[in-house]
């Protein structure tokens, strides 16, 4: 079977967008362009918009597209950015390969050491602006630790700080009466235990203390032994009897020996 071609990193990075669906929300950009399309082709409706085909197809399932792009298709349904909820633009087709010099990456790397210091997870960090998902995150985030001692230094410094926001987040939890007290505690451990590791000078275990703690303990030690050795009796003077076994003799001549001091 004969393989389609394969996606281009642009394709791969785009991001699909949630839009507010509420009754009061405006329409989406991509519902109101499937609407105008109707039964007609997307080839049709890309040659009366001015917009490529698979652009249509993108942002009629909620994906991303170019400014200009998403201008034509909005002069084509009659909207202004104003009237319906359109996607972020596009703003850059560098993704994939990165340059040599990181460039591309830094605004990236800065929104996710921000996304950390506010105490938030790795895991559901994402950017529709940035077209980066926690997947792409993740990525980058390993090799960047691996491979620049200035990010491993500023992502320390950024856990560092979310540990304060751990902390409150165990407060808010303990106040929160709606919240079982099974988990409640379940919740309360893991942040502790988070806080605890991200930020071990504030929320661990003090070095200082641990070192007080052994120096009183064995300080205790000594002087329950003094009280021991005080309290203890002098041992009393016994004399030493020194007794020499008889040797051993057979029964015949224990008989005769009793005979004869029987007769003395």
């Amino acid at each position: 079977m004969r393989k389609g071609p394969a996606r281009t990193a642009s394709e791969r990075m785009k991001i699909r967008v949630k839009f507010d669906q509420s009754e009061q929300a405006l329409p989406v950009l991509g519902d109101l362009v499937r609407e105008k399309r109707g039964l007609a082709t997307r080839r049709t409706a890309g040659i009366e918009s001015g917009v490529p085909a698979n652009v249509i197809l993108d942002v009629e399932n909620h994906y991303s597209a170019k400014q200009d792009e998403l201008d034509r298709l909005m002069a084509w349904v009659g909207r202004t950015p104003s009237t319906c909820q359109a996607p972020p633009p596009i703003i850059s087709r560098s993704f994939g390969r990165p340059r040599n010099d990181g460039s591309s990456d830094k605004p990236i790397l800065d929104a996710i050491l921000a996304w950390l210091s506010r105490g938030e997870k790795l895991s559901k960090f994402e950017s529709q602006k940035l077209q980066v998902d926690s997947a792409r995150a993740k990525r980058m985030v390993a090799r960047y630790l691996t491979n620049s001692p200035e990010f491993k230094s500023a992502y320390t410094n950024a856990k560092a700080a979310g540990a304060h926001f751990l902390a409150d987040a165990v407060i808010d939890i303990a106040d929160d009466a709606s919240i079982p007290a099974s988990q409640a505690a379940n919740m309360i451990r893991a942040r502790q235990w988070a806080a605890s590791k991200a930020n071990p000078e504030v929320y661990g275990q003090n070095a200082k203390s641990e070192v007080n703690v052994n120096v009183g303990f064995g300080e205790a030690l000594e002087q329950l032994e003094r009280r021991r050795q005080e309290k203890a009796l002098p041992a009393p003077n016994l004399r030493v009897i020194d007794i020499e076994p008889l040797p051993l003799q057979r029964t015949e001549e224990k008989a005769v020996q009793v005979d004869s001091l029987a007769s003395d």
